[in-house]
């Protein structure tokens, strides 16, 4: 008798990998690096069986989601976010190395730090952390979406916008914007990292190995390309 409660409890014990199916996680709304690393991390979790979800908020929102637990962590964020979001576990691989891009259609200079952006007009997006900290103090517009600063862009409203490589191929794409270029070299350029809320602490060990296999397979390489590509092909939105 003793020997079949034995046997029995063996069978009923559940690790932390078996009792996760499905996890969500927050992401910021129309940041377009997001389908990329969400396509990153669908392949890290699949390594363990486990199925990914992610909804949109905006940026801030997204934060307070992840960490009061409502949602099982923070699809990607820059380093350290942990240090404010206390409920947030900080997986240590570096994902992938995101630039922060100034572009415009009429002015053209060589980038040495925020502070050659200081004669010039500045699109920047709210909830954007970099993009807001980096221009503090500057004459600038801030609006909600990517697609609001590449309209101001085109408008003339701004001299040059704070974006990246993924929302530049979207927008001169759907609104058909022409001769948007960028400034070089990147005004910054940040490590992604994914957080998991730390009521999953169990699962840090084998989702850090998962995300690290991945990466070694090259997978925010190859989906780097395809992201581009499909945002490339985007439909031209007519009426702007």
């Amino acid at each position: 008798m003793k020997r079949s409660i034995l046997i029995l409890g063996f069978f009923l014990i559940v690790t932390p990998l078996q009792a996760q199916s499905t996890l969500k996680f927050s992401a910021v709304r129309n940041f377009k690096a997001g389908l990329m690393m969400t396509e990153i991390l669908k392949d890290a979790y699949g390594r363990l069986n486990i199925q990914i979800e992610v909804e949109e908020f905006p940026g801030e929102r997204a934060l307070k989601k992840s960490n009061s637990g409502e949602v099982d962590g923070e699809l990607f964020r820059i380093p350290n976010v942990h240090k404010k979001y206390t409920n947030l576990i900080m997986i240590p691989v570096v994902i992938y190395k995101f630039e922060g891009r100034a572009y415009s259609k009429t002015v053209d200079f060589p980038i040495a730090g925020w502070n050659s952006l200081q004669p010039y007009k500045v699109g920047v997006q709210r909830g954007i952390l970099y993009a807001l900290r980096g221009t503090e103090g500057m004459n600038r517009q801030v609006v909600n979406t990517s697609q609001q600063l590449y309209k101001i862009l085109e408008k003339g409203r701004v001299d040059l916008i704070i974006s990246d490589k993924f929302s530049d191929a979207e927008w001169t794409r759907k609104l058909n914007v022409n001769g948007v270029h960028s400034l070089t070299p990147p005004l910054i350029v940040l490590n992604l990292h994914h957080y998991l809320h730390k009521k999953h602490e169990a699962l840090v060990p084998e989702v850090t190995k998962a995300i690290q296999a991945s990466v070694d397979a090259g997978i925010p390489q190859i989906m780097e390309s395809k992201t581009l590509e499909q945002l490339r092909q985007s439909k031209v939105i007519v009426s702007r």
